[in-house]
Formats: C-alpha cells, sequence, structure tokens
C-alpha cells in the first residue's frame, strides 16, 4: 500500500529491529505494529522516543497499527507517545488519509 501511494519504507521485523532502525536511519513516519515478536510496538515507540530525546532530535511520527481497535488499546499507544492510530484491517484510502495528514504536520516542522 505504501508503495501504491508512492512513499518510500523501510520493513522491520520485530519491536527491536524497529528501534535499531530508527537508530541509524531517519524516518519522518513510523507505522509501529502493536503486536510483534521480541519487542512490542508500545515497548518500542517508548524506546525510540527516549533515544531521540536523550540526543535532543526531533522524533519520528509513530503512528499505531493493531487489529485491536479497541479504546485501550488505543490509549496506550497515544500514551506511549504514538501521535495517531489506525485500525486493521484498513483500506489503502485509510492509509493515504492518515499519511497525508501527518506527512502535512512533518513538512510544517520542518520549514
Amino acid at each position: 500500500m505504501l508503495q501504491k501511494s508512492g512513499y518510500k519504507f523501510s520493513v522491520a521485523n520485530n519491536g527491536a529491529e524497529a528501534v535499531y532502525k530508527t537508530e541509524n536511519e531517519y524516518f519522518n513516519i513510523v507505522l509501529m505494529d502493536i503486536q510483534m515478536p521480541e519487542m512490542d510496538g508500545v515497548t518500542a515507540t517508548i524506546e525510540i522516543l527516549n533515544r531521540y530525546k536523550t540526543k535532543n532530535l526531533v522524533p519520528p511520527i509513530i503512528i499505531g497499527c493493531s487489529a485491536n481497535a479497541m479504546e485501550e488499546d488505543k490509549k496506550s499507544c497515544l500514551a506511549a507517545g504514538m501521535k495517531d492510530f489506525l485500525a486493521k484491517p484498513f483500506t489503502l484510502d485509510d492509509l493515504r488519509t492518515i499519511m497525508i495528514k501527518w506527512t502535512k504536520t512533518v513538512e510544517k516542522e520542518y520549514s
């Protein structure tokens, strides 16, 4: 879906890999699955944001993605520092809408 929409992207196979990738490459937006092996998405998000804060860097916008679309799940994602939440399964239009919303935010912050 990201490729169809013209976005460049990288895939992390688990939360620990997501943390590693964000340390070694900058991403404007991270789509973070909540349930991943080795390290869940909430823990990975907290780790990523803490590392950016320690280095006084602007962190990527992290958007939680989960099939668990319960209000509690969304609240835990936002409490961890994620900026938004995308319930699975989502459509191409859902993805494009959230990416456009946050891409505009990134452009404002960096201009």
